[in-house]
């Protein structure tokens, strides 16, 4: 499957970053949502109008950012809520993210977290708000009686969580994904509630909502220093536009965010260090649908799922 999906990648009408000093050259894709594509109204996202005071300043546009703000207004009625992005919504690293959702974690709040997410995505699209929310389930390989039994290990933890998974054969997991190849499988751990979401859309859609709340979205507006006072409590924000006092400071900024930590004074350690890792957007390969599962080769380190247009590759 991996060598049929990335011979059909060939796109040579487009100059992006060459693979493996190939002679063909990849497009890069961002979302193939209509919903993306089309940036909100003025009085949803505002550039340059940035207040003098709030009760809480986000930094960071991502989708942890959007869900922060729209929470803060939805859920405990918080809506005096600035949320700063220095480039647009959604355009940082959540658009590099191949939106899976899997339920499957090492612990039991990772799991609780995916598991609250997928239900927001559905409730968000039962209203009509579009985020590329496909239920297409996840095939996990085990291709040793190690991972077999780390599997089994996995299930009876879901359990407890009132996951839907289970153990099943070569042979099932075939006819759930035909293009996969089972002579080396021992057996696979099928999870049907899994899936994935279009990121940007999502970030799109939740600061959208956060805005007909109240909260303040505003692009173009990148944090230079957090101000201190009796250097622990937060006392504002300067940033490009101007600055901004409030009352409670939330780091959103993804992969900046340890860069953010350093502009406190003193500085605040935030455990986090950007690394990177291979993620290929393909073209899609024949016989791979939207029905088919987010398939993760465990002992391979392959992971592929298809997301409107293309097909996604991570290692």
């Amino acid at each position: 499957m991996a060598s049929t999906a990335l011979t059909t990648a060939v796109h040579s009408n487009v100059t992006v970053r060459s693979l493996a000093h190939g002679k063909h050259l990849y497009p890069s894709f961002i979302s193939y949502l209509p919903c993306v594509n089309q940036r909100p109204n003025n009085d949803i996202l505002h550039h340059g109008e940035l207040p003098r005071h709030a009760k809480v300043v986000i930094c960071g546009g991502g989708v942890v950012g959007c869900s922060v703000a729209y929470h803060l207004a939805r859920d405990q009625g918080v809506t005096d809520v600035v949320l700063l992005e220095k480039g647009v919504i959604g355009g940082g690293s959540t658009k590099h993210g191949a939106g899976l959702l899997g339920q499957i974690k090492a612990t039991p709040i990772e799991s609780k977290v995916c598991q609250y997410s997928i239900n927001l995505y559905k409730e968000l699209e039962d209203k009509g708000l579009k985020t590329g929310w496909n239920q297409s389930g996840s095939l996990y390989l085990a291709r040793t009686k190690e991972r077999v039994f780390y599997f089994k290990r996995l299930a009876a933890m879901a359990s407890l969580l009132n996951l839907d998974c289970h153990i099943i054969s070569p042979k099932e997991a075939q006819e759930k994904a035909p293009k996969i190849t089972t002579d080396a499988l021992e057996a696979a751990l099928w999870v049907p509630g899994d899936g994935f979401a279009d990121s940007s859309a999502v970030c799109q859609v939740l600061a959208e909502q956060a805005s007909h709340l109240g909260v303040k979205v505003i692009e173009g507006c990148s944090v230079e220093k957090v101000i201190m006072q009796n250097h622990d409590i937060v006392q504002g924000v300067e940033t490009n536009l101007g600055a901004i006092n409030c009352e409670y400071f939330v780091n959103s900024a993804g992969y900046l965010g340890r860069h953010v930590g350093k502009m406190c004074n003193p500085e605040v350690k935030v455990p986090l260090y950007p690394c990177e890792h291979q993620f290929l957007h393909t073209l899609p390969a024949e016989g791979i649908d939207q029905n088919m599962p987010v398939i993760h080769d465990c002992d391979g380190y392959f992971t592929h799922c298809l997301q409107k247009a293309l097909t996604k590759i991570c290692q």
